[in-house]
């Protein structure tokens, strides 16, 4: 956790200076989440955390410390979804067609080589 911006809340110097110690903080926050959402890997792994604090699903049980730690990662995920949207009001809809077309591109490779393991060329006529 940060140190306190201020070491006596009644002190206007201290107060003036914490506020200027804040912006800052938040700017440098803002440009180090733009610098990320614009690496395709940048994006790859802000959804692959989306991912894995399940916010696109349901709870998976009802027990009390399964629930506990899957509120505990959604709650994360809905922090990181709300940061992302503040610097970038578009960086959900962008990872998710990233996603789709990452595993468009996955799928047709694997169907490729596939393909390609079984003898078929790039026709559809097999090799033999």
């Amino acid at each position: 956790m940060p140190d306190a911006l201020v070491g006596n809340a009644g002190d206007a110097k201290q107060q003036a200076r914490a506020k200027k110690r804040q912006k800052l903080r938040l700017t440098q926050w803002r440009s180090d989440v733009q610098a990320v959402l614009r690496t395709p890997a940048g994006r790859r792994v802000v959804w692959a955390v989306l991912e894995q604090c399940q916010l696109f699903g349901s709870a998976p049980s009802a027990e009390a410390t399964t629930m506990a730690r899957f509120l505990g990662r959604r709650d994360v995920g809905l922090w990181l979804l709300l940061e992302l949207e503040a610097v970038e009001p578009f960086a959900i809809a962008r990872l998710k067609q990233d996603a789709r077309s990452a595993d468009a591109q996955e799928a047709a490779q694997a169907d490729q080589t596939a393909a390609h393991e079984d003898g078929d060329t790039d026709d559809g006529h097999s090799s033999d």
